[in-house]
């Protein structure tokens, strides 16, 4: 499925794995420079204040321009309590924070690239957090394992050569997906519906279907 448009937000770049995992969500849905955001690298750290290349800085305002066609990926270290940043836990309240301070008010999907977000109940309060600061959200979903993500570097004559991002969760998922496919979603995700009537661009379908109880 496609949504009108994309946009990313690093949390953590100076961790390598981190990093290469945003490079190739954004190379994968092609998010230009103007919805591509990070934080700094940190003190003490090679390339201390400076920004990872294809990246502006995430600032207030910076979600702005987001509304319920925006499908906004974060991307981060996760535990099933919140976003694990430089040894600090950042819980949904702390999230919903972040998101309002950068100017968030509407977002057609929330898309954790994160391990384990998904196995306890950090978006079912992410949901109650943002609506206690008035910001509209149609779905969210997130990993209920532990999450790799993969490069697939695909040539054609058309395009010539693209990266992919997919992931994977866990050793079973890993092995299906480089032997066959991925494993269903209701293993690998966990999907809640928000705060906002959002109909998904291509319908309902299996994913986005009446399965989902609204929060």
């Amino acid at each position: 499925m496609k949504w009108k448009e994309a946009a990313i937000i690093l949390l953590d770049p100076a961790d390598r794995v981190i990093r290469n995992a945003a490079y190739a969500w954004r190379e994968r849905y092609q998010i230009p420079l103007e919805r591509s955001f990070s934080l700094r690298y940190p003190d003490a750290r090679p390339l201390a204040g400076h920004l990872p290349l294809g990246f502006q800085a995430l600032t207030p305002g910076s979600l702005s321009f987001s509304g319920l066609g925006t499908k906004l990926i974060i991307v981060s270290h996760g535990l099933p309590e919140g976003l694990a940043l430089h040894r600090t836990l950042l819980d949904s309240g702390g999230v919903a924070k972040l998101l309002a301070v950068c100017g968030l008010k509407e977002v057609g999907l929330l898309a954790f690239k994160g391990c384990l977000l998904g196995k306890g109940a950090f978006l079912d309060r992410l949901v109650a957090h943002l609506s206690s600061r008035n910001i509209g959200v149609g779905w969210l979903v997130g990993y209920k394992d532990e999450s790799r993500t993969r490069t697939l570097i695909l040539d054609s004559p058309e395009t010539g050569p693209r990266t992919y991002g997919y992931e994977a969760i866990g050793l079973q998922d890993l092995v299906v997906r480089d032997a066959v496919h991925k494993l269903p979603d209701d293993k690998r995700v966990k999907i809640v519906k928000g705060n906002r009537f959002v109909v998904p661009p291509r319908g309902p379908g299996r994913r986005y279907g009446a399965g989902a109880t609204w929060v």
